[in-house]
């Protein structure tokens, strides 16, 4: 199997990735490897290579030997057309602002919770609490 070299690791699983460290990576603002926009508009853009066993996708001028996530060979993997890779940004920028809006809500429960706690008086609260329960759904709504 050939190593994974740190870009397409990066890439692929970390910043700017499908994986949950490159939903976290985009959710607190960090820039990625890929760029911004579609895959036309970009300049450069690694193609992108679809595993045949299990739909894995890895971006590089070659697939990989292997399949990281299921051990295919190299020959299960097919490249991607301009379509289809704009398919694959769009799904990951829609990954990164999901991760964004369950961080926020997660903010928002924090300082709710802070609020419920102070009990400055009951109206007050009662916000805290619809304000907690509503993040609570929110955060539920982006996790399916």
């Amino acid at each position: 199997m050939d190593p994974i070299s740190r870009r397409q690791w990066i890439v692929t699983v970390g910043v700017g990735g499908t994986g949950l460290a490159g939903m976290a990576a985009m959710a607190a603002g960090r820039p990625t490897l890929n760029g911004s926009g579609s895959a036309s508009e970009r300049t450069g853009m690694m193609k992108k290579w679809k595993c045949g066993g299990c739909g894995f996708v890895w971006d590089g001028d070659q697939p990989p030997e292997n399949c990281p996530k299921c051990g295919a060979p190299r020959e299960k993997f097919a490249l991607l057309d301009d379509a289809a890779a704009k398919l694959v940004e769009r799904s990951r920028h829609t990954n990164a602002l999901h991760a964004r809006m369950i961080a926020l809500a997660r903010d928002i429960e924090a300082v709710c919770k802070d609020g419920i706690a102070d009990a400055l008086d009951p109206a007050c609260v009662a916000v805290f609490q619809k304000a907690q329960a509503h993040a609570f759904e929110m955060m539920k709504q982006s996790m399916t």
